[in-house]
């Protein structure tokens, strides 16, 4: 099954229109290409009237072509879709070597990269059409910023698992962001985060991920698709990465929580065994924009929705078409709904420690090691100075 997936993976991006753009000035003034490509739908799946355009963006550690499912799905149904990979992942251009470590001075450089992106597709291809924003995690959070900062832009945004908070457990949001602004400090901004990269990141040495996604056969076709592209593993994020992040992320939630000022039609996608963001930071968000959101809560499934089984990822492609067709024609009456699919069961403990053993935690597991060196380096210094 992985490798008829595959197969037709293959075959399905080679019917993309691959360019490149370069990115904006980072803080440093760092610029990188930007690896973009285009898929459209053939004139006999194409809506009547004006065609939408679908502009997709990945989430961390991530390439364009793990989606080429969701694209394709999409296309049939008459949308036109462009996607790229962010600066320093997947196939675009690395800021700082070594090149599979995640690095960005400023979050809010990924949301100019994508207005290039957006800016691009209005004027090359729809210049008074309308645009959907789709995204997952990471994605997420910089389509959020985009739609906020330029809603005349665009007619929805579509989001899967939005990284609006990353989880940091054991510790609290804050003590997570103050430690990587110390590593920052301390001259180790452009160094691996503690703890990365991680024994067998290598494409070769994949051991299959867990709770990640259900689905086995979808997963297999990833990490196929990685070792064919091994340019597109990060071996994990550097310090400096952690702390822009946490910066976006803090300051997404300071603008919109608790103000019901978010512009655009959203529909919300959510997953209930979530081990990488937090759904606390998207219920505080819909506490105040809900009446503008449409929510489809997945109880059972994992991080990745779009490389779910069937019965979730199919439920959100269908959700994703209804939306964005139905935002296009004026349709309100979606809107403040949440739709609960299937019913929530008792988390798999084995899953659970094997994932904690694996660092399937996410970024949870890079606060934790930071933490340790924190505490070592504050340990340090006073026993230094009582030695002095």
């Amino acid at each position: 099954m992985p490798g008829t997936l595959f197969s037709a993976q293959s075959k399905f991006l080679s019917t993309g229109k691959y360019f490149n753009l370069q990115s904006s000035l980072d803080a440093d003034g760092s610029s990188v290409r930007l690896s973009c490509c285009r898929f459209e739908a053939s004139p006999e799946d194409k809506r009547v009237g004006k065609t939408i355009e679908v502009v997709f963006l990945t989430g961390w550690n991530e390439s364009y072509i793990k989606y080429w499912e969701l694209f394709r799905d999409l296309t049939s149904a008459g949308f036109n879709v462009t996607t790229m990979d962010h600066r320093s992942q997947g196939l675009s251009g690395r800021v700082v070597e070594p090149s599979a470590m995640s690095f960005i001075i400023d979050f809010d450089s990924y949301v100019v990269d994508a207005e290039k992106l957006v800016h691009h597709v209005k004027s090359r291809f729809s210049p008074s059409g309308p645009i959907a924003l789709v995204a997952h995690s990471m994605g997420g959070l910089v389509s959020m910023k985009l739609s906020a900062f330029f809603p005349n832009a665009f007619l929805c945004v579509v989001c899967s698992a939005p990284m609006i908070q990353f989880k940091t457990a054991p510790f609290p949001w804050g003590f997570a962001g103050a430690m990587s602004h110390l590593f920052c400090a301390l001259g180790w901004g452009r160094s691996f985060a503690i703890g990365f990269p991680k024994k067998g990141w290598e494409p070769e040495n994949m051991a299959l991920p867990v709770g990640t996604t259900h689905d086995e056969e979808r997963c297999k076709c990833w990490m196929m698709m990685q070792r064919e592209h091994p340019k597109i593993v990060l071996a994990g994020p550097s310090n400096q990465w952690i702390r822009a992040s946490w910066r976006g992320c803090n300051s997404f939630m300071k603008y919109f929580f608790g103000k019901s000022n978010f512009p655009i039609p959203v529909l919300l996608f959510r997953a209930g065994k979530d081990r990488f963001v937090h759904e606390s930071s998207q219920d505080t968000f819909l506490k105040n924009n809900g009446s503008k959101t449409r929510v489809v809560s997945f109880p059972n499934a994992f991080h990745e929705l779009f490389l779910e089984k069937d019965d979730v990822r199919g439920v959100a492609v269908e959700e994703i078409k209804k939306f964005i067709v139905g935002v296009g024609q004026g349709e309100r009456g979606m809107l403040g709904e949440t739709v609960v699919v299937g019913e929530k069961e008792e988390e798999e403990e084995e899953g659970v420690e094997e994932t904690k053993r694996s660092g399937g935690a996410g970024l949870a597991g890079v606060t934790v090691t930071l933490s340790a060196l924190v505490l070592g380096v504050l340990v340090a210094r006073v026993v230094a100075r009582r030695e002095k």
